[in-house]
């Protein structure tokens, strides 16, 4: 387990300790408002990905949006590097009445299970975790091969400067990242960065927003694959 790996999983820990159903349980009812804006939007990109289609969710945590995706009646799968979150996934969708298949391991490294292709490839949030160079290039490739042809990457990433932040937090503007507990923790590109990043690791943006908070920028982009 690596330092990254290690602080979410703590950080998850941390929430299930505390009574927390998953990441941003504080503001969960935005979180559900948001999520539900991005389900509407990959429904409307593509005719086929309709329930029961194969999601691959990378990210998962609690599985706050595989289990929205499963009541819709797609047929899911949950990726996260920590362990916790997964045992907090798997929680949640017996405590609802679902079923789903979760699965302990990097994005990276995805393709080494040996997993059937999917619809959609739905990122909640993880991408933007991976901030070495090489190893984003092979996420993208990961995910590319685990896509049906025609099927979408939902990418929600983080952009740009923070424009508020503090405590143990900290921003490298030189590397475009933001520092938590002297562990990189998210890469911060700006928006054509990221563009140029997409369209070199073989993606086409088809539809998808920007997003103003109050802390920082990020984007909900459809990508289909070249």
């Amino acid at each position: 387990m690596n330092r990254l790996e290690k602080l979410h999983n703590d950080e998850y820990q941390d929430l299930k300790s505390r009574g927390f159903s998953g990441w941003g349980a504080e503001s969960l009812e935005k979180r559900i408002e948001g999520f539900s804006r991005i389900i509407k939007l990959l429904e409307g990109t593509s005719e086929w990905i309709k329930p029961p289609a194969r999601i691959l969710d990378i990210g998962c945590g609690a599985g706050q949006l595989t289990l929205m995706l499963a009541e819709r009646k797609y047929s899911m799968t949950g990726v996260d590097f920590s362990s916790t979150a997964i045992e907090m996934a798997e929680h949640n969708f017996k405590k609802h009445g679902y079923s789903g298949e979760f699965l302990c391991t990097e994005i990276q490294n995805i393709v080494e299970l040996n997993l059937e292709p999917y619809d959609a490839v739905f990122d909640s949030n993880a991408f933007h975790c991976i901030t070495d160079m090489s190893e984003r290039r092979r996420a993208y490739s990961a995910i590319g091969q685990m896509l049906k042809p025609g099927g979408i990457f939902v990418l929600n990433h983080m952009i740009g400067e923070p424009r508020e932040i503090g405590g143990e937090r900290s921003y490298c503007a030189e590397k475009k990242m933001q520092i938590y507990k002297s562990v990189p923790y998210r890469y911060m590109p700006s928006l054509n960065e990221l563009k140029e990043e997409i369209s070199e690791n073989g993606f086409v943006l088809l539809k998808g927003w920007e997003n103003h908070f109050r802390w920082w920028d990020s984007v909900n982009y459809m990508l289909l694959k070249k």
